[in-house]
C-alpha cells in the first residue's frame, strides 16, 4: 500500500520520505489505467484552500472508487503538502493529517512537465508566483 499510512518510513509522504523513483516505477508498472487531472490555479488570496480542496476531492474519488472495486486505487497530488504549518518530521511526531496526504507526483520523480505535455495539456515555468499555475494530479485506477 501506499501513502503516509502505509509507507515503510512512519507517518510521513513528503520528501525526504516520499517514495523513490524506483518504487513508484514499481508502482506504476503494476497499473494499466490512470487519470490525469488538470487544475488551473490562478493567484488569488484562496489559491491554497482551492488546491486542499482539489486534492480532498482526488482522495474521496479515490475512495469511492476503491469501495466500487478498484482496490489498487490510489491518487498522486501536486506539491508540498499544504497541510501542515509545520512539517511533522522535523517535530519528529506523526503526520497527524496521514489519512488525507498523498505525496506529490515530483517528489516520486515523476516527470510532471513531460506527463503533461504527452497528453497534449499546457504546462509552463513561471517566472512569478503570481501567475497562474497549472497542476497536474494522477489517480491510478486499477
Amino acid at each position: 500500500m501506499f501513502g503516509c499510512m502505509y509507507r515503510k518510513v512512519p507517518s510521513h509522504c513528503c520528501p525526504p520520505h516520499s517514495p523513490t523513483p524506483d518504487e513508484t516505477r514499481k508502482v506504476l508498472d503494476e497499473y494499466k489505467r490512470a487519470i490525469l487531472f488538470h487544475k488551473v490555479a490562478p493567484k488569488t488570496l484562496d489559491r491554497t484552500k482551492q488546491c486542499l480542496e482539489f486534492f480532498e476531492m482526488l482522495v474521496q474519488l479515490e475512495g469511492t472508487l476503491f469501495k466500487d472495486g478498484y482496490y489498487k486505487a490510489f491518487a498522486y497530488t501536486a506539491g508540498p503538502c499544504m497541510r501542515c504549518k509545520e512539517y511533522a518530521a522535523a517535530r519528529g511526531t506523526m503526520c497527524i493529517n496521514r489519512g488525507e496526504t498523498r505525496p506529490a507526483m515530483e517528489s516520486c520523480g515523476i516527470d510532471v512537465f513531460q506527463t503533461a505535455w504527452n497528453n497534449g495539456l499546457p504546462i509552463q515555468t513561471l517566472r512569478e508566483k503570481t501567475e497562474t499555475q497549472n497542476i497536474y494530479c494522477l489517480l491510478l485506477v486499477d
